[in-house]
């Protein structure tokens, strides 16, 4: 899998959603948002020790810097909810832009959920007991929404092009949480959430809402402890 993504990466540092021009309905132009989630990959492949071309994820990054705007340009809801995650994917990378995330801050009523949770973890990233991190978790665990299956958080209406539905998007608000504040009373709650709408198959509904609820619950058992315990 990293061979296949490195040898689909652009000259330019970034990847697109068709190798070759070979449909003009794909672009074939290096994409910021799929860029970001290639960075945020190989951020997290560098971690876990497996070894490839450092100058890979730096040309990534690059890419990804030049190509993020401030949040100020941004008028559109559902883009600065993508540039969020682009800005998460350049702190996880080490390469945060506190200005940006201060912008991000002061917008965060337009934000998703989802993207909340993001931003929580950039401030939290960039300065560590951040007090706008803990307001945006804090925020984030009064507006769930509950029902006999769970809490969740809604995505916002009109947004395909983030990719992300209320199943992914609550994955990703618990990941957040589950690594800054894993005693919140919301967790247990929003777990069953995610196991309830969880298919037979041992899936979710897709690739992606199976990824990162996978993420999700990794973060929450390293929270809790519930790896640690000895039989």
């Amino acid at each position: 899998g990293l061979d296949q993504l490195l040898a689909r990466q652009n000259p330019d540092g970034g990847w697109s959603w068709a190798p070759v021009a070979t449909d003009a309905v794909v672009s074939v132009n290096s994409d910021p948002y799929l860029t970001a989630y290639m960075v945020f990959g190989l951020t997290r492949t560098a971690q876990a020790g497996v070894n490839f071309s450092p100058e890979a994820l730096q040309r990534g990054v690059e890419f990804l810097t030049a190509a993020s705007t401030s949040p100020d340009q941004v008028t559109d809801p559902g883009a600065l909810d993508r540039l969020t995650f682009q800005y998460f994917a350049l702190g996880r990378a080490g390469a945060a832009n506190p200005s940006a995330a201060g912008q991000l801050y002061e917008r965060r009523s337009e934000l998703s959920p989802w993207a909340q949770a993001f931003l929580a973890l950039l401030l939290e990233d960039a300065s560590p007991g951040s007090q706008q991190a803990d307001t945006l978790l804090t925020d984030l665990q009064a507006t769930a929404l509950r029902s006999a299956t769970g809490a969740h958080w809604e995505t916002s209406a009109g947004h395909w092009w983030n990719w992300h539905t209320p199943l992914s998007g609550s994955a990703v608000v618990i990941y957040a949480l589950a690594q800054r504040q894993p005693a919140a009373a919301v967790l247990p709650e929003a777990v069953n959430y995610l196991m309830s709408n969880r298919n037979p198959n041992g899936g979710w509904g897709s690739s992606f809402e199976s990824a990162w609820t996978l993420l999700a619950l990794a973060e929450v058992m390293r929270g809790t402890g519930e790896l640690s315990g000895y039989f």
